[in-house]
C-alpha cells in the first residue's frame, strides 16, 4: 500500500530479494547496485545450538542470469536431496501432531524426553518424523515453569544440536507413534523412551499440599487442569463439520481418553461454576455443576482451566456429558430386577453353640 514500508532484510550492503527455505537452509538471492557484482546467492542455516542465522557459500557476480542460474540450482539440489534422505529413512511424509503426544504432555518436563516439534514451527518441507522428532538435551524451556524458553534438541539422525522455543514443541510423543527407526537410534544411545504417567486429580489446596511434600503433584494436577481445558476447546472445534453443527458426543469421546472422566467433568463444572453469572449456561448444567466437588482452589487458580469455547456450545457438550452420566447409572426397573444379595444373619451365642456341636 502507498505509504507503507517494509523492513528490509539485509546482508551486509546486499538487500534479500528472493528466499526460499528448504531442508535445513535457506536459498537466498541478494542484490547490491551500488557494487561491482551486485548479484549474490547463499545459503543460510539456522540448525545450531544458538538458533542464529549462519550465512555460507556466497557467490557474487554481475550476471543475473548467472545468479539465478545458480539460485535455481541450489534450490533443486537441495528438492533432491531432501527425496534422497526420506527415501533412505523411510520416513513417511505425514507430519507428527500434538495427536501423537501424550496428552497434557506439553505442560510437562521435557528434559531427556523424545518430543515433537509443531508441524506449523517448522519449514514445510522439514515436516516429517525424522526432522520433528528431537531429543530434549537441555534448557531453560524444558522446565514448565522456568522463565526461560529455550529447549535444546539432539536429531535423532545427524546428531546436530538444535535450539526450539517450547512454544514450538506439540509435547512427549506416544511410546506406541515412535517409528522403528527412532526405537533403533534410541537404542544405540542407550535411551528407553518411558511414557509420563498422567497425574492423579489433586482436591486439597496448595497450603496442603505443601504441608504433605505433594507440591509438584499438585502443580501436575494443575497444569494438567488447564490442558483439559485446552484440549476440549479443540475437541469442539475439531468436530465442528463446517455447516454450524458439532459432533459433541465424538468431542466428548475424544477428550474423555485423553483426560479421564473425572478430570473432563470437574473443568466442565468448574467452566459452568466460575462463569456462573452467563445466562447461556442451563439451570440444570449450573444445578449439575455445582454438584461435582472441585479442587480446592482460589478463583485466581480456577481460572487457568476455564473453557473458552463460545457458552452456548459448551451448554451443549455439558448436556452430551450429563445424558451420558445418566446412560451408565442403573434405572429403577433394573435396580428392582437386579439379584439381591445374601445379607449375613447376625448369630446368637445359641446358633453358635448349636452349629460348634
Amino acid at each position: 500500500m502507498p505509504g507503507m514500508s517494509e523492513e528490509k532484510r539485509m546482508i551486509e550492503n546486499y538487500e534479500v530479494k528472493n528466499a526460499i527455505h528448504i531442508g535445513s537452509k535457506e536459498i537466498i538471492l541478494a542484490q547490491d547496485m551500488g557494487s561491482k557484482e551486485p548479484y549474490m546467492v547463499c545459503n543460510c542455516q539456522w540448525d545450531n545450538p544458538l538458533g542464529i542465522d549462519v550465512y555460507d557459500k556466497g557467490v557474487a557476480g554481475a550476471d543475473y542470469l548467472e545468479a539465478i542460474t545458480e539460485f535455481l540450482s541450489r534450490v533443486s539440489s537441495e528438492v533432491q536431496r531432501i527425496k534422497d534422505q526420506r527415501a533412505k529413512r523411510g520416513v513417511s511424509s505425514e507430519p507428527l501432531t500434538a495427536s501423537d503426544c501424550v496428552p497434557g504432555s506439553s505442560g510437562a518436563h521435557l528434559e531427556n524426553q523424545l518430543v515433537v516439534i509443531k508441524p506449523e514451527s517448522m519449514v514445510a518441507s522439514s515436516r516429517t518424523a525424522d526432522e520433528q522428532l528431537l531429543l530434549a538435551t537441555g534448557g531453560f524451556g524444558c522446565n514448565p515453569e522456568a522463565r526461560g524458553q529455550a529447549v535444546y534438541c539432539k536429531n535423532l539422525f545427524t546428531g546436530k544440536t538444535m535450539r526450539w522455543e517450547r512454544q514450538d514443541v506439540a509435547g512427549i510423543i506416544l511410546p506406541e507413534r515412535i517409528p522403528a527407526w527412532a526405537h533403533q537410534r534410541l537404542a544405540e544411545m542407550g535411551i528407553t523412551p518411558e511414557r509420563p504417567t498422567a497425574p492423579k486429580v489433586y482436591m486439597a489446596s496448595v497450603e496442603v499440599a505443601r504441608q504433605n511434600g505433594e507440591l509438584e503433584e499438585w502443580r501436575k494436577s494443575w497444569r494438567f487442569n488447564e490442558a483439559c481445558a485446552q484440549g476440549i476447546q479443540k475437541a469442539i472445534n475439531d468436530s465442528h463439520d463446517g455447516q454450524c453443527r458439532y459432533n459433541l458426543s465424538a468431542a466428548l469421546k475424544a477428550v474423555t481418553a485423553e483426560y479421564g472422566t473425572e478430570r473432563v467433568q470437574i473443568v466442565l463444572a468448574n467452566t459452568v461454576d466460575y462463569l456462573d453469572y452467563d445466562g447461556r449456561f442451563s439451570r440444570d448444567n449450573k444445578r449439575w455443576a455445582a454438584g461435582v466437588p472441585l479442587p480446592e482452589l482460589s478463583k485466581e487458580q480456577r481460572a487457568a482451566f476455564v473453557c473458552v469455547a463460545h457458552p452456548a456450545i459448551l451448554d451443549g457438550f455439558v448436556n452430551v456429558v450429563r445424558k451420558q452420566q445418566q446412560e451408565k447409572r442403573p434405572s429403577v426397573m433394573d435396580q428392582l430386577h437386579a439379584p439381591k444379595k445374601a445379607t449375613p444373619t447376625k448369630k446368637t451365642d445359641k446358633t453358635r453353640k448349636k452349629e460348634a456341636r
